[in-house]
């Protein structure tokens, strides 16, 4: 689709948004996503990266809005639910996390996203032997070197039974980039 007088449409509006948002300009990014949304309101990548950039700048309440539309329009990018998920969670909304993670369960026992959904639930439940299990897996099998640091972190704080910390910048971004396939046409 044809977006004003630039010219670009959706995909190149996503890629240009993606490098914005890897080099902090946030307001570019935004910019370029809503130019994307605005260009295919049905758009279920520019949506669910708008909302990361939203998490990205704390603007939590707007990026669970667009990370649940993006689901909405496709059910089936795992990386969009764990995201959703892992915002209720931070938020303490606990049993919206776990519906919005329920699809994670269609997954392969041993696939990443499953694996760290199931050790943060088993976190909630103070279940940190298994917490430790799941996410140290979960780290084994994952190819998305950001979202395994965030993951590390999390795991060193549990391990040490620091406070959870809140998801960093790149939890959401890098998660993205684990079913980037999935979610973006070239």
């Amino acid at each position: 689709m044809n977006n004003g007088s630039a010219g670009l449409d959706e995909v190149e509006l996503l890629h240009l948004a993606l490098y914005a948002m890897r080099n902090d300009r946030h307001d570019e990014a935004m910019s370029l996503l809503k130019r994307a949304i605005e260009a295919d309101p049905n758009s279920a990548p520019a949506h669910y990266l708008l909302g990361a950039e939203h998490a990205q700048v704390g603007l939590y309440d707007r990026a669970v809005v667009e990370i649940a539309e993006s689901v909405r329009l496709n059910p089936g990018i795992p990386s969009a639910h764990f995201q959703l998920g892992l915002l209720h969670l931070t938020a303490g909304r606990v049993q919206e996390a776990k519906a919005a993670w329920q699809p994670l369960d269609q997954l392969a026992a041993d696939d990443p996203l499953r694996l760290f959904k199931s050790g943060l639930l088993h976190l909630v439940n103070e279940e940190r032997e298994l917490c430790i299990q799941d996410l140290q897996a979960g780290i084994a099998r994952n190819t998305v070197e950001a979202l395994n640091d965030d993951m590390r972190r999390l795991l060193a704080d549990v391990q040490s039974r620091q406070p959870v910390p809140s998801p960093s910048r790149h939890m959401l971004l890098s998660t993205y980039d684990h079913n980037r396939d999935d979610t973006t046409t070239d």
